[in-house]
């Protein structure tokens, strides 16, 4: 299922898909884990359970249409990842910096040493 999901989120985020086949992809997805979990012989609770899940997430962001709703995701998505990308980058700032100013630290203590031998011959 784990493929099959790689594949879709590929096929979406490909800019020659057209939308028809962005909402095919999706519809079919969804279609498709449906009837393997039943295929599974998932029980009918899990699978009821799930489609309440998927109701509430609907009510909860007021999005009904499956394509709509899985675009605020992806959205989502890639806004995170942009924010994930950017906090690492940050980080990594951050790590030079202190490292540069623990060797300007180091240079300062150097100086004084090497100033107050200076003064005291």
């Amino acid at each position: 299922m784990a493929e099959r999901e790689r594949r879709t989120q590929e096929l979406l985020k490909s800019c020659e898909a057209s939308a028809a086949d962005k909402k095919k992809a999706i519809r079919s997805t969804w279609a498709v884990g449906m009837n393997k979990a039943l295929a599974q012989n998932v029980s009918q609770e899990k699978v009821r359970l799930f489609s309440e899940a998927f109701a509430k997430i609907q009510e909860a962001t007021g999005i009904q249409d499956i394509d709509e709703l899985v675009q605020a995701f992806n959205a989502a998505e890639d806004a995170n990842y942009t924010l994930f990308n950017y906090v690492n980058e940050v980080n990594t700032e951050i790590e030079t910096l202190e490292d540069n100013i623990a060797k300007v630290r180091q240079e300062i203590e150097a100086y004084k040493a090497e100033v107050g031998w200076l003064v005291r011959a």
